[in-house]
């Protein structure tokens, strides 16, 4: 998310838990970054990762996109907005 605030695309390369699950949707929802291919052998190659790479850099629809996320939060975070809402909610019901 620390990326995306700033609108910069992501290279992703998940390993474990809910980094697979942040990969799809960095990748295939957001459409704000790209992951690897692994090869025969569970291996990321170095064509791989410099593929990829320039694709990122290259392609100006990953910048726009994140661009666009990255409004959608800072506005989300915004006095007002859904984020800061739901965490003022989530305060009071703890002082319940």
């Amino acid at each position: 998310m620390e990326s995306l605030i700033n609108g910069v695309p992501l290279l992703c390369w998940p390993f474990v838990s809910e980094q697979v699950h942040n990969c799809n949707y960095i990748c295939n929802v957001w459409k704000v970054g790209l992951g690897f291919n692994r090869d025969e052998g569970g291996l990321i190659a170095r064509q791989e990762i410099q593929n990829k790479l320039e694709e990122l850099l290259g392609n100006e629809k990953y910048r726009a996109n994140a661009s666009d996320i990255k409004e959608k939060l800072r506005n989300s975070i915004k006095q007002g907005g859904c984020s800061s809402s739901n965490f003022i909610s989530f305060v009071e019901w703890l002082k319940e």
